[in-house]
Order: structure tokens, then sequence, then C-alpha cells
């Protein structure tokens, strides 16, 4: 268990720090970054470094029992933490295994109950909306023929479905150079396949409901889904007519915004994102090669981190009960206190006073 919290803080924090050098670059690459911190709380850690301890040293599982470590090295603070943990949560690896799956459960049976809202808040926008007019004087690029209806929503733009999405426009939106807008944002968001970015974020969400870490990247990875999104209907639009079409629908939403309340799969429009769309689109975020540069050096900083930490678990350090964690950690301490260059003085100087 400290080695798989370990290493997805290590992840997430080289990940964080790499988006946070990346000043103006394109809000898609952001979005990978913090993907892959996602992604990484998955992938079962501690039992992938036992399996890579065991054949790199080719030492039992039984034997590493007996291994001995250095005091303020790495694989002392992964015992000591590990410790720790048991310690606090009075639990077993075994223990540990069943509460995971339980809130595993619990996340997913909650993720189910959010489809069947979603499937819910569909059917019933259906029987309260209509189909867009054919006669409305919109041009728009629609290559996949994406159903476009028109009701009453807390959003100027929102899309439903997974197989085949559906794009939904609050009646608010009259102007047609608003509702091109609304509908280019909105095809935009298909074309880069968004809807399943969103189905999946929301299936992380509730899996790690418990995860804060989680919960900040997924409210990242949405509002650089967003602010993707803006970047390239902007490439589409001449002379910044996109942010400024896009500030007046904020602008007017603003003012009219409802209390209907969307599905976990829509994006929270609050003050703060809007702000920050319209500042994006006002500087240009096009993908330099310092931006590779530091991508590279921050993918090799997640590399470098996963392979130290994996090197400096003990064999099976998460199937240690909390006496044997606490032994090795004495017996590491004891160690370095014998061996401590102060120690050995001071016992020479007591030999010699005795004698």
């Amino acid at each position: 268990m400290a080695s798989y919290l370990i290493t997805n803080i290590v992840i997430f924090l080289s990940c964080f720090f790499t988006v946070a050098i990346l000043v103006n670059a394109p809000a898609r690459l952001k979005f990978y970054l913090y993907m892959i911190s996602l992604t990484s709380w998955f992938v079962p850690w501690s039992a992938l470094y036992s399996l890579f301890k065991s054949a790199l040293t080719n030492v039992d599982i039984e034997n590493s029992r007996l291994l001995t470590i250095e005091v303020y090295s790495l694989d002392y603070v992964l015992i000591t933490f590990e410790y720790y943990i048991q310690k606090l949560t009075s639990l077993t690896f075994s223990d540990a295994l069943v509460a995971t799956a339980l809130i595993t459960i619990v996340g997913a049976l909650w993720f189910l109950l959010d489809v069947v809202q979603s499937r819910r808040f569909h059917q019933s926008r259906i029987v309260n909306s209509k189909t867009i007019d054919s006669d409305v004087n919109v041009v728009y690029n629609n290559p996949k023929n994406v159903e476009i209806r028109v009701g009453d929503f807390s959003s100027p733009g929102a899309i439903t479905g997974f197989f085949k999405p559906k794009i939904w426009i609050d009646s608010a939106i009259t102007c047609p150079d608003k509702l091109k807008l609304v509908l280019l944002h909105e095809l935009q968001h298909i074309q880069q396949n968004d809807h399943l970015w969103m189905w999946w974020l929301a299936a992380v969400q509730r899996i790690f409901w418990w995860n804060p870490i989680v919960q900040y990247c997924i409210r990242q990875c949405k509002l650089e889904l967003e602010l993707s999104c803006d970047e390239q209907c902007d490439l589409e639009l001449p002379d910044r007519s996109y942010v400024i079409g896009l500030a007046g629908i904020l602008i007017n939403h603003a003012k009219t915004q409802n209390d209907h309340r969307l599905t976990l799969l829509n994006i929270k429009h609050s003050r703060k994102l809007n702000v920050q769309r319209i500042q994006r689109l006002m500087v240009s975020c096009r993908l330099k090669s310092w931006h590779r540069v530091t991508c590279m050096m921050g993918g090799l900083l997640c590399i470098t981190s996963v392979f130290s930490i994996a090197i400096a678990t003990p064999l099976c350090v998460s199937t240690f009960d909390q006496s044997q964690n606490y032994a090795l950690k004495l017996t590491a301490e004891k160690n370095h206190k014998d061996n401590c260059p102060d120690n050995k003085r001071l016992l020479s100087a007591s030999a010699l006073t005795n004698k």
C-alpha cells in the first residue's frame, strides 16, 4: 500500500509541475498529462514491484522477511510509511484488499446510478424539446449527422449519449450567429470524442470518490477539455470572432442562468471557468518545441521515479504485518545507531575511562 500511494503521488506531482511549466501550451497537451496521473491509480504498483524484485534478485518471497534495510533510505521510508498506515487503520494486507474491494464496489454502484439518472434526464429532455428547425439560417458542418434538439436547459449547449450523441441547445439562443458558435463548439467536442472522455472521467470520479488527488485531476481534465475545444473553434473562425461571440453568450447566460441541473457528464460552467476561457483565448496557445522537451522531461521524471521506488521497495512489503514492519524499522535504527561514528567515539571514550 505504501509503495502504491507514494508512486501515484510522485507521478501526480511530476505531471502537476510539468503542467505548471507549460505556460501557453495547448490545453490538449495538459489534458493528456493529467490523464497519465489518473491512469496510474489503476496500476497495482505494489504487486508489480514485488514481481520485479523477485525476478531481479531471484529471492523467494518467504526469504524476503530476512531483508535488512538502512535508515533514511527509500526502502526505510516505505517500511515506516507502511507501518504507520497499518497502525492508523488497524488493517492487515488482506483487510486492506477487502476494504479496497468494498470501496470500489460502492463507487461502481454509484456510477451505475449516475448512468440511470443520465438516461432518465435524456428521456425527459426528449419529451420537453424539439428538433432544430430546418429553416434556420445557420451554416454549420455536421459530418456525423448528429441530432440537434432545442429546449430549456441550464447551459447554452450540452451533449448526451455515448454511441449516438445528441446536442442540446438552450431555447434562449435565438440569434443565428450565436447559434452557429454554440453548434460549432458542441460539434467540435464530438469531433474530438470528448463525450467519450467525459464518460471515462465520470467512471473514474465515482470509483475513486475517496481520493482528493483524483478528484482534482478530474476537474482539471474537464477544464482542459473545454479549453481545448475553444482553441480549435477559435482557429475555425477569423479575426477573434469566436472569442467575441463566446463572451456575449457567456454574459447573457450568466444573467438568465436557472437552477436546472444537468448530469455528471456535463461541465459546470462557473464564473471562474468562463473567465478562464476568455483569458486563454486572448493568448496564442500553439505547440512549440520547448513544450515537447518539457513533456519529455516530465515523462522521464515519472519513469525514473517509478524505477527508483521499484528498486527500493522490499519484497512484499505490503504483506508484512504491523509487528514485522516495526521490527524492521527498529533494526534499521539500531544498526544505524551502532554504526554512527559519534557513537563509536563515545563507546571508545567510555572503554578508556573504565580502564
